[in-house]
């Protein structure tokens, strides 16, 4: 077996290997849930344990125990994960230390991560891929079963963890004879995806109200948030912007369902702005809001834009995230106009 450090991408992570560059926004990752260190890590990554995390995984790197990645997501490191225990002379390594930001849990990430990782160590002469899980981490072990590894047992009482606790270790693996079936699921797993292909169009005159409904639900726990509930008059002009083509929609590919998710612009010259964002409910953290915002910033392109705009609480901090993700930019923060509530907005740019 022979570990290639190298890049590794497809269409829903990049795992590059870990640098300097990814130290900053790895830190702030790893503070975004603070508690979860203490219930489920051997070690901790948050606060002052980040340095010695850092130092311990770039020694591991040096003498060839370790190959660890910065997980990155449209230009953002949000998380972790490494190749561990690697031994050539026995063809075997461990894939562990996975951390992602809570907002990027239970998505497409993990499952198209892991394949990645798997695919590369096997294509590099792996005969065994280990994953040693936490026995009281049920989601884990849960999502190693998903995966197809093969459960082998608990090692009781390996080891202490940094908070004291003895854990008893649950050990899966995946055997190089065994990798096209298990592959072969995760890419059933990722190609169905969580709708049929989706699909972008403008919304048409006739799904006006269709369209308008879905804005309703979706923005409905983050008025909340706000201390109100959504209101109607917000979307008074709605037909006239699906008039004036101002409105995009994604649906299923096989049309079931209707309208999953809902962006309408306004246009002034070489300024767009995306005004509204919604996704039905049931498929909010499913990737249709970052479909949605690809496809509008290649509208304004192909249309001539040179800029795009939004705005956002201060206070919905995973909105920021994503939009920062998407390269959006803050160029001041201020009340809002309408003056309904007296939570500070931040505005934002993108430059085309």
């Amino acid at each position: 077996m022979r570990l290639i450090e190298t890049v590794l991408e497809n269409d829903d992570v990049r795992l590059e290997p870990l640098a300097d560059r990814h130290r900053a926004e790895l830190r702030q990752a790893t503070d975004a849930d603070r508690d979860i260190w203490t219930a489920l890590f051997p070690i901790s990554m948050a606060g002052e344990h980040f340095d010695p995390f850092w130092t311990d995984i770039m020694e591991k790197r040096r003498i060839g125990y370790a190959l660890p990645f910065a997980v990155v997501r449209d230009g953002a490191c949000v998380g972790f994960t490494s190749y561990l225990r690697i031994n050539p002379d026995w063809r075997s390594l461990d894939i562990g230390g996975t951390y992602y930001r809570p907002e990027w849990r239970s998505t497409r990430l993990n499952p198209a991560a892991k394949l990645l990782l798997l695919d590369h160590a096997f294509a590099c002469g792996a005969r065994r891929v280990q994953f040693r899980v936490d026995a009281l981490n049920a989601r884990s072990r849960a999502a190693m079963v998903k995966l197809g590894a093969v459960e082998e047992g608990v090692i009781r009482q390996e080891k202490p963890i940094w908070t004291g606790r003895i854990q008893d270790t649950a050990v899966f693996s995946i055997l190089n004879s065994e990798w096209p079936q298990v592959k072969a699921g995760l890419l059933r797993r990722l190609q169905a995806g969580p709708v049929a292909s989706p699909a972008l169009r403008l919304v048409a005159p006739g799904e006006a109200a269709q369209a308008e409904a879905l804005l309703y639900e979706a923005f409905i726990p983050f008025s909340r948030k706000l201390g109100r509930e959504p209101s109607r008059d917000w979307y008074r002009r709605l037909p006239q912007s699906i008039a004036d083509g101002c409105v995009y929609g994604v649906v299923s590919g096989d049309g079931a369902g209707g309208l999953i998710g809902v962006a309408v612009v306004e246009r002034d010259g070489p300024r767009w702005t995306i005004s509204k964002v919604g996704v039905a409910p049931s498929l909010q953290r499913a990737g249709i809001g970052s479909l949605l915002l690809r496809h509008v910033e290649a509208k304004a392109r192909a249309g001539g834009a040179s800029s795009l705009h939004l705005e956002t609480a201060a206070v919905m901090t995973d909105l920021l995230r994503l939009y920062d993700r998407h390269g959006f930019r803050e160029v001041r923060r201020g009340p809002p106009e309408h003056g309904r509530d007296r939570h500070i907005r931040v505005f934002m740019e993108k430059r085309l």
